[in-house]
């Protein structure tokens, strides 16, 4: 494998993490200016097998995504509520494009089954609405779980969910 990244500790921490699951051929320093001014070709490292397998993966899931969620999608009183809890698979994708297709949703709240007793809720502020003024984070710490003042997640007991959920979309109106 080629690996091409940057040359801070960032980028060695993560040739070295990739080389204990990988074996690498090479290793090309190069920083995001070397993309720009075309020392590096964009097309040349989305075709490296390992990146090219990846942005496949991404498109598909991408899709799929979009797809799912205008079926599981609810808004409701500018909060945006997704449900992936019936997916054994949920699917994945850019989560700033819920903000893109629901405009007047200000919060997306996100649900997802992640074992048999427990479900977790992604909660994250949108970007394009900026009027809510709940610190995520906080919220969040107050059902379990963390994060910042933009995003957050808890581990919600599946039998107590539904009331759960309903607690934080109150308290994000």
């Amino acid at each position: 494998m080629r690996l091409i990244t940057r040359l801070d500790l960032d980028g060695i921490i993560s040739a070295v993490m990739i080389s204990a699951v990988d074996r690498i051929e090479e290793i090309n320093f190069a920083n995001p200016s070397d993309i720009e001014n075309r020392m590096v070709e964009i097309d040349e490292i989305l075709e490296m097998g390992p990146v090219k397998k990846r942005v496949e993966r991404y498109f598909r899931d991408e899709e799929r995504f979009k797809e799912e969620l205008t079926h599981y999608t609810n808004v409701v009183d500018g909060i945006i509520v997704t449900d992936f809890r019936d997916f054994s698979d949920p699917p994945h994708g850019n989560r700033f494009f819920v903000f893109a297709q629901y405009p007047e949703g200000t919060v997306h709240v996100r649900m997802d089954t992640i074992d048999i007793m427990r479900v977790k809720a992604s909660v994250s502020k949108s970007i394009f609405n900026r009027s809510c003024t709940t610190h995520i984070g906080q919220l969040m710490e107050e059902f379990g779980g963390g994060g910042v003042a933009g995003a957050g997640t808890c581990m919600l007991n599946k039998r107590t969910v539904d009331d759960r959920i309903q607690q934080i979309i109150d308290r994000l109106k």
